[in-house]
């Protein structure tokens, strides 16, 4: 043994120590602690500078500390118990207490905007990013040392007591210590993770087994080396009985196909930039200047007829995935230019798709744990959603997903990888951001638990900067860009300021027993509404006119129609089963539910009056100027969302038939106060219209959408019979109807002999569309259809209005 192994065994010792602490430990001298408290946690050499070497080198200097010196016990001090607080990281945490709200597990207050904060609170890698929760409150331990001890609640500023700095808590330090560094292995975009279940915890036990292994992996470069020259040879034995190494980068067949699908570069290109102004100032994927450069290195290989067949595959991977993605943006000049109509280029889209995933399933399972494969699932989701393949199968891709990303520590913070680079740690926060938006989104849409809560991941939000400010080579990032600066990830940032709240939404509809109190439903609404309130507002204020900086080399409408659709729907989610009640018990107190649920899907259903094309009566003269739109996206939640929104309108109009109607009484404001009921019911209406007028187009143009279709137009037209019967009702005065109200039975046929209609049409461009469009030619059942209680409506206003109003 040799004269480092003594040592090394007793801090093994001292290590269980920490994570089993014993009793009556009161009365024994406490060790000087010279190192800093990083160097400390991640157990590895410190030169006791200011900074030290080893945060210099991980760019951690502005968060390299040094505790405080041991204070000496009194003989009066109180025996320490198993469960006392012992040495722990400080909590930095310097958010202003009116911006603070309750954490959904503690019950203390957390930041409403924690990434505005971000000159403040430092990433232990880069020292800039954003820190996502107080780290005590996010970990397990700290969560049953609250619920077992007394202790006092953290202030807003992450201490215990009225302003005092004490220690915060036994959970913060014995988590990390818990877990060795052997469960944080890899660099750069190959990463693993292994948890405090797996071996690797106890082998981190083992001083001299760890020794030898960072001797290892250090001269593992080294092609003589003595000391390892048996294992390596073992090594190589092994591979060599395995038999040929089934990569995924060898399959040079797969590869040839990916570059055979490849179109010309003038519209990959096109569809590229499409894609960075939409999808990538949202959902962050990608770092643009290293794709860029990426781009124009494999476009002069290729025009120097230089072999790429194996080096490109990931970028012919990511790129095929990202037009994919915006192929449903492209405008109709730039595609007759490339010879292509809209369903031709979907049906490239669609081969895109299919290639990349059968190109992913052939990898090994090794081989996926990487950062660029994890690109590359991301952008196979969206394209999924964006062009309808698949779409409504996309929980399963999420699932998945979230599972390859943490068994490569995404969910960690990238502090705790010793071998990260500024760069890719950065990466690594929004990827793991979009990871989650992802699964967040499936599990609305499917009604599907949450694959993850928010006290299981520590991933700081990134910072507010540009792709430009940083590259692969940088030392270290940039300063975080304050809120009002308006850079590629202030959407995911905003976005992420209501994720804990979405993901308790989620959390609670999605349960299998809805047994929640409905003053919590109100209480997360409120939050709710209140984080929503501070977002950004040129992504929630559509009034809000487009400055110039906002529209170059960015499209503001997509990106604000995404951030309220994303919104909107998760308040749809919260209320819609208290409001679905109403069916049974109209005396419930859930009337606050109702009028959410309205007005929430009238706002979604208003996002069909600034999409371009989504109305039959929309002439698209100017193509070239017309700024992408989420509901020009094909499939998934971006069309069955519309939908939902517009039966729950349907639901209400049935309702409010269902409702007893009083005759107003004379005066002129009780008159006023009647109208404004008749031109409600006539918004929900119109509003009900505009979403069949969209899904016709999307039958028409995509041949898709018939079963939503169909579904809608029965409903609506069956509703909008029994509310013309109630009203012509009520107004005769034996108290009957002219018409035969249309049952549901009645309104199949119709409905589906118009799809069918629809479906016998070409497109947009058919002389039958054309005929439509212009009021001509219109067949008996699309005016039974169509037909709206509008007239009706205005001839019973115009009887009930006074004459001064009228005139």
């Amino acid at each position: 043994m040799g004269p480092s192994q003594p040592s090394q065994l007793n801090a093994a010792k001292r290590s269980i120590m920490r994570v089993n602490p014993q009793r009556n430990t009161s009365s024994r001298s406490q060790r000087s602690v010279y190192s800093c408290t990083l160097c400390r946690r991640r157990k590895v050499g410190c030169d006791r500078q200011k900074p030290c070497g080893q945060c210099v080198r991980s760019n951690a200097q502005d968060a390299c500390t040094y505790p405080r010196p041991p204070t000496t016990p009194s003989s009066s001090r109180p025996e320490t118990t198993s469960t006392a607080p012992i040495r722990s990281r400080p909590v930095r945490n310097t958010q202003n207490p009116d911006t603070a709200h309750p954490s959904p597990t503690t019950g203390a207050p957390m930041p409403i905007n924690p990434s505005y904060n971000a000159t403040t609170r430092r990433s232990a890698v880069e020292g800039h990013g954003p820190v996502r929760d107080n780290p005590v409150l996010s970990s397990p331990f700290g969560a049953v040392e609250s619920r077992h001890t007394a202790t006092p609640p953290i202030s807003s500023h992450g201490y215990q007591g009225q302003g005092k700095q004490q220690t915060p808590s036994l959970s913060a330090d014995s988590f990390s210590q818990s877990l060795a560094p052997l469960s944080f292995r890899g660099k750069q975009q190959r990463t693993r993770f292994f948890g405090r279940t797996h071996w690797a915890t106890t082998l981190g036990m083992f001083p001299d087994l760890n020794a030898h292994l960072h001797d290892y992996y250090r001269n593992k470069p080294s092609p003589t080396n003595s000391e390892f020259g048996e294992y390596l040879t073992l090594k190589r034995l092994k591979h060599d009985l395995r038999g040929p190494d089934r990569r995924w980068w060898c399959d040079q067949q797969h590869s040839l196909k990916l570059k055979e699908l490849l179109p010309d570069r003038r519209l990959a290109e096109y569809l590229m930039q499409l894609y960075f102004s939409t999808f990538e100032n949202t959902l962050r994927i990608l770092h643009v200047p290293s794709f860029v450069g990426e781009w124009n290195a494999f476009w002069d290989q290729r025009e120097s007829q230089t072999d790429t067949s194996c080096a490109n595959e990931l970028f012919l991977a990511k790129l095929l995935t990202l037009m994919a993605c915006s192929g449903c943006f492209a405008s109709g000049k730039q595609l007759q230019s490339a010879g292509l109509s809209q369903r031709s280029l979907m049906q490239m889209c669609h081969n895109w798709i299919e290639a990349v995933a059968t190109w992913l399933a052939l990898m090994t399972s090794h081989a996926q744990l990487s950062v660029d494969v994890i690109q590359i699932k991301c952008l196979l989701l969206l394209a999924q959603q964006a062009t309808a393949w698949e779409g409504d199968l996309a929980g399963m891709g999420s699932g998945s997903l979230i599972r390859e990303a943490m068994l490569m520590g995404l969910h960690r913070d990238p502090a705790n990888f010793a071998h990260l680079s500024p760069y890719w740690a950065e990466l690594r926060k929004r990827l793991w951001l979009t990871i989650i938006e992802l699964e967040l989104q499936a599990s609305i849409y499917g009604g599907l638990p949450l694959a993850i809560s928010w006290d299981e991941f520590d991933c700081p939000f990134p910072s507010n900067i540009d792709d430009e400010d940083f590259s692969v080579d940088s030392p270290r990032l940039p300063l975080s860009k304050p809120p009002t600066t308006l850079t590629r990830t202030s959407f995911q940032i905003a976005l992420a300021q209501t994720l804990q709240t979405r993901m308790m939404i989620s959390k609670t509809i999605n349960r299998v027993r809805l047994s929640v109190n409905y003053d919590e439903i109100m209480k997360l609404s409120e939050r709710f509404s209140k984080e929503l309130a501070h977002a950004p507002p040129e992504l929630r204020d559509t009034s809000r006119p487009e400055t110039t900086a906002e529209a170059v080399d960015s499209c503001p409408e997509f990106r604000r129609s995404f951030f309220l659709f994303l919104h909107y729907r998760c308040l749809l989610a919260l209320h819609r089963p208290f409001f679905l009640k109403l069916a049974e018990t109209l005396g419930e107190p859930y009337v606050f539910s109702r009028r959410v649920c309205v007005q929430s899907s009238l706002a979604l259903l208003a996002q069909l009056e600034y999409s371009p094309g989504s109305l039959p009566s929309d002439q698209l003269v100017n193509e070239a100027n017309i700024c992408p739109h989420i509901l020009q996206l094909k499939g998934g939640m971006f069309r069955d969302d519309i939908f939902h929104a517009a039966i729950t309108i349907c639901f209400e109009l049935r309702l409010q038939a269902k409702d007893r109607v009083v005759d107003p009484f004379p005066g002129t404001i009780s008159g006023y106060m009647d109208q404004s009921v008749f031109y409600q019911r006539l918004a929900l209406f119109q509003s009900v219209e505009n979403a069949i007028k969209h899904f016709e187009c999307k039958v028409r143009s995509e041949k898709r959408a018939t079963k939503v279709f169909s579904i809608l137009t029965m409903l609506f037209t069956a509703i909008k019979s029994q509310t013309l019967a109630t009203e012509e009702g009520s107004h005769s005065l034996d108290g009957s109807s002219g018409e035969p109200v249309l049952t549901i039975d009645d309104a199949c046929p119709l409905a589906s002999r118009r799809c069918r209609e629809l479906l016998m049409e070409e497109g947009p461009n058919s002389p039958t569309t054309q005929t439509e469009r212009s009021g001509h030619g219109t067949s008996p059942v699309m005016c039974l259809i169509r037909r709206t209680i509008l007239e009706i409506i205005y001839s019973q206003l115009l009887w009930k209005m006074p004459q001064a109003a009228i005139l």
